[in-house]
């Protein structure tokens, strides 16, 4: 008897994403949701899950594992470890989403991403139910390879990454491959351009051909009601924001630096923050995009703006860059300072940035 699914939301884009998912392949099915935190903001997509109407219950927790105190992460991946020496990870992944939910209710999970701690326990449970990973951005687009240890041996959160992803539990950071995601099915922009390709199925995500699109519209009118509010006209620039502090300690620098030149540039900016940006920028004659809405949603209302971007982000996986007057702002010495800092997000060199 086929029972119901459950995907794990952590973010805007990673809600609309699923609503594309369920109008397309799985409306037919029941479904809940689990909501966690995204960074610091609690599991804030909870509402947001509410609000669209698809799911039975909607579960949430403010747990953030990856951020608690040393001493529980070290009692949390003790446990992890002897539950792998002994071949165990299943068992293991299942005790953790027990936490949230009862895992037997369900024969399908959905993820945004391998790359969450918790996600990881869902991936890990592919050989006993139906899992389906989404697109993470540009992140899934990074070659994943034990290699990359070598380049960033001092750096802690790359040791988290590689022993969780080499134990089967998560590719924390992107960079390490997970062997559980073999037996899974994966949604990605540009399957060809990937170059970690070990899932079971790969298909392309927002294609719309399947869609059904009456339900599609309705729901997203529902969840993301706010964007009527903004009269898109008025403004000539779209900022799309990142999250500075991902890369350096010390932003004021980096942050003046941007407001000055977006102020040069700009009359009136649209400003569409990342998720987990939580700076508060001095732009005069400046309106915030609501954080709940994805940026996906407002693509075909800015063609006729400048869009700035302050790094390659996953929104230029759903635009044309052709049709829009756009630009990426490169911070001349943000990647030596993110190397300095040994943080876990390495900031692009200015090639990078041209190759992406």
């Amino acid at each position: 008897m086929v029972k119901k699914g459950l995907v794990l939301v952590y973010d805007p884009h990673n809600l609309l994403q699923f609503i594309w998912y369920y109008a397309t392949y799985a409306k037919d099915k029941k479904w809940d949701a689990l909501c966690l935190p995204n960074a610091d903001k609690g599991e804030y997509m909870s509402s947001y899950c509410e609000k669209s109407q698809i799911f039975e219950n909607v579960f949430k927790d403010d747990k953030e594992f990856l951020n608690a105190s040393l001493s529980t992460q070290m009692k949390l991946f003790l446990k992890m470890t002897t539950f792998a020496i002994i071949g165990q990870q299943e068992k293991f992944a299942e005790k953790m989403i027990n936490q949230y939910v009862n895992l037997n209710d369900y024969d399908e999970l959905v993820v945004l991403t391998d790359v969450g701690l918790v996600s990881g326990m869902f991936v890990a449970m592919s050989k006993k139910k139906r899992v389906v990973i989404l697109e993470d951005g540009t992140g899934d687009y990074v070659i994943r390879s034990n290699k990359n240890l070598l380049k960033n041996i001092k750096n802690s959160a790359d040791w988290k990454g590689f022993l969780l992803s080499f134990m089967g539990y998560s590719n924390v950071g992107h960079r390490y491959p997970l062997r559980t995601t073999n037996n899974c099915i994966k949604f990605s922009s540009y399957p060809k351009e990937m170059p970690y390709k070990k899932y079971k199925e790969h298909k392309i995500i927002f294609d719309f051909s399947k869609t059904d699109m009456n339900l599609y519209n309705d729901i997203i009118s529902r969840v993301y009601e706010k964007i009527t509010t903004y009269d898109f006209d008025k403004y000539d620039t779209v900022l799309f924001t990142c999250n500075l502090a991902d890369f350096v300690t010390d932003i004021s620098d980096l942050k003046s630096r941007t407001e000055e030149y977006i102020n040069s540039i700009s009359g009136r900016v649209m400003l569409k923050k990342h998720p987990r940006d939580s700076m508060e920028y001095n732009l005069p004659n400046s309106v915030e995009v609501d954080q709940s809405i994805p940026a996906e949603v407002i693509l075909s209302k800015i063609k006729d703006k400048k869009t700035v971007f302050m790094q390659a982000t996953s929104i230029m996986l759903y635009m044309n860059l052709d049709e829009y007057d756009s630009e990426c702002i490169f911070y001349n010495d943000l990647y030596e300072q993110s190397k300095k800092e040994v943080t876990f997000r390495n900031y692009y060199t200015k090639e990078e940035l041209i190759d992406s």
